[in-house]
């Protein structure tokens, strides 16, 4: 099945970096991209400024620009500037629409306005360069594509979702899909494998790693082999571990007196350092300082290696930076490849900003020799072109797998010797046992996509009940006894209006789960009457 729509537009918004893509329907297979004014980068920097009344100034270059200029007379302090935000909807364990993020003075604002600001930019961005061919196609005619990590939970995704509505783009016209499942549809990934062949798309950002594991089949299309997996061992980790670095030898007090337009500039220059290290016979780099992080070192051991207004570091020190995110990536690919679901696997193909490290290149061919790794001719972008292949064609990757177990509470007949007896209750005068995991979907199994759905049937609980609630779980165990386990989590409910009461408690109503796009969607029917009724998922 394919996208009727006229236009698809893809919208990466990375951790680190951010862009968009986009072919008209008529010819699928010329991407257009676009370069950031007075840049040659196709993506601009996830970074965001509000003004003082919290109202939409700049995004990217700009944006952190126009912060450095103002904090050089400290008229920044009452401006937002947002930095690698993205990571929240990882990191934030109760993820709800209230939730706030720091920014880089740590003053706060919501999470869904930051979040909505910076996909309405990229949405009017492209728009307004596309404003003489947008001439004659409706808002009904473009398919928005928005990526998302494979290791996102399904409150995050909902998140995005909701996000992307706030900056003007309707259900209905909008399209999740997993970053590594975008790549994978690249044509400098989805061209070279003969039917059959397993292949890794191994999708490194600036704030996570994503993993799929893929195999072409007979029909040109593709399917999962494996669940989606990942970590947080991005490249921003590489920069975490130099203003460790920085802290460590100079010191808190003084790294904390930075100017903010100094903090951008050591960043940036900790950029172009990280690039010459890895080039060959590179053995220094030189890396500008501030004034406050040179003053008063006389004491410090790494005094010997300030030089003027540069701090020299040894290519094996930059290699250092990279240890811990580098040696955490291959000892979690270490596991997958050890799965017989997963045997076989002939290619490695890396793609996201981070594969562009020759350091990690290096490593995981090192590490996985009896694997061919390639790296995609242009890592960056992958996600970005292979998501606009799939506004066209969403079905192109017929099948997936089940990121965890999912399931939802019922009530069973107690059985001795089988049931804890601390879940046994009574009833009606009959035995049961409570919190039991009802599994719906296991993890790691097979979903098709746009086919693999899952029919309940439920009865009202009391006399008039028009709406039910049902709490969803979801666990890394394949078959989880209760729902109170360790390991086993509530992550949110389903919603179903059953408005008619015809039948009151007799009446059945069949809900059946979708779990065959990138977000889990419903619906329900009233048996007795045959009438569709609303269902959703709230995982927020």
């Amino acid at each position: 099945m394919a996208s009727n729509k006229v236009l698809s537009v893809a919208l990466d918004f990375g951790t680190s970096c951010s862009g968009y893509a986009f072919s008209f329907h008529h010819n699928k297979e010329n991407i257009f991209t676009s370069k950031w004014p007075g840049t040659d980068y196709i993506k601009a920097p996830t970074s965001i400024l509000f003004n003082p009344s919290m109202k939409f100034d700049s995004f990217g270059f700009e944006a952190e620009d126009k912060y450095a200029e103002l904090s050089k007379d400290g008229t920044h302090i009452n401006w937002y500037l947002f930095k690698q935000f993205k990571l929240v909807l990882i990191k934030e364990k109760k993820l709800n629409r209230s939730t706030v993020i720091h920014d880089v003075s740590g003053r706060t604002m919501p999470a869904l306005d930051v979040i909505s600001a910076a996909i309405q930019f990229l949405k009017d961005n492209m728009t307004e360069n596309l404003r003489g061919q947008l001439t004659m196609i409706r808002d009904t005619d473009i398919q928005w594509v928005l990526t998302v990590p494979a290791i996102w939970d399904d409150a995050a995704k909902q998140f995005m979702r909701l996000a992307a509505n706030k900056a003007g783009i309707p259900n209905e016209s909008l399209m999740l899909v997993l970053e590594p499942d975008a790549a994978a549809m690249s044509e400098s990934c989805s061209s070279i494998f003969a039917v059959g062949e397993k292949y890794m798309i191994l999708d490194c950002g600036g704030g996570t790693i994503d993993v799929s594991i893929m195999k072409k089949n007979i029909r040109g299309s593709v399917d999962s082999v494996y669940r989606p997996t990942g970590g947080v061992w991005g490249g921003t980790k590489v920069d975490d571990a130099f203003q460790e670095f920085l802290i460590t030898n100079l010191g808190m007090d003084r790294f904390l007196l930075m100017e903010k337009h100094d903090v951008l500039l050591v960043q940036r220059s900790f950029e172009t350092a990280k690039k010459k290290a890895q080039q060959p016979n590179a053995r220094t780099v030189a890396i500008w300082l501030p004034l406050t992080l040179r003053e008063d070192i006389d004491h410090l051991p790494i005094r010997k290696q300030i030089v003027g207004d540069k701090l020299i570091l040894s290519s094996d020190e930059i290699v250092s930076f990279f240890r811990k995110p580098v040696d955490c990536i291959v000892s979690h690919l270490q596991k997958i490849v050890t799965d017989p679901d997963v045997y076989g696997l002939r290619y490695i193909i890396m793609v996201g900003g981070f594969s562009e490290s020759e350091i990690l290149q290096s490593v995981i061919r090192t590490s996985f020799p009896t694997i061919d790794v390639l790296v995609a001719e242009d890592p960056s972008s992958a996600v970005l072109k292979g998501a606009v292949v799939l506004g066209h064609n969403p079905y192109v990757i017929e099948s997936k797998r089940s990121a965890y177990t999912y399931g939802i509470r019922v009530m069973r007949d107690f059985i001795d010797n089988k049931h804890d007896i601390s879940k046994l209750t009574v009833i009606d005068g009959k035995r049961k046992c409570k919190d039991v995991f009802g599994k719906v979907m296991g993890i790691n199994e097979i979903i098709k996509i746009n086919e693999t759905k899952v029919e309940r049937i439920y009865h009202p609980a009391y006399f008039g009940q028009t709406e039910g609630i049902i709490a969803i779980y979801r666990s890394k165990q394949i078959n989880p006894r209760y729902v109170t386990y360790p390991g086993c989590e509530n992550i949110g409910h389903l919603r179903v209006n059953m408005p008619d009461l015809t039948g009151e408690k007799d009446r059945q109503v069949q809900v059946t789960i979708c779990f065959g796009e990138t977000e889990l969607n419903a619906e329900a029917v009233d048996k007795t009457t045959g009438t569709k009724y609303a269902a959703s998922f709230e995982f927020l």
